[in-house]
């Protein structure tokens, strides 16, 4: 996660879609491990934060999305599903 986070920085759908993963994971992982991705969501959240600062689209790049792709949550969730 680490290198993917900081090579990927400055590309808005890396962040959306490591955040859509980590917060899928901690819901997933045994309790023990759960510490460990709230530490690299915590991680995401302080690049995004650094690398988008001044930038309109933080909104965008702090909102977890599967696909990278953008628009409502509703879209993306049937167009996880949908093959």
């Amino acid at each position: 996660m680490t290198e993917i986070r900081q090579y990927g920085a400055d590309a808005i759908q890396v962040n959306r879609r490591l955040r859509a993963v980590l917060e899928e994971l901690r819901d997933e992982v045994r309790p023990e491990l759960q510490e460990a991705v709230d530490d690299e969501l915590a991680r995401l959240e302080a690049s995004v934060a650094r690398r988008f600062a001044d930038s309109p689209d933080l909104d965008r790049a702090q909102s977890a999305d599967r696909q990278g792709l953008g628009g409502p949550a509703e879209q993306r969730t049937r167009s996880a599903v949908t093959p």
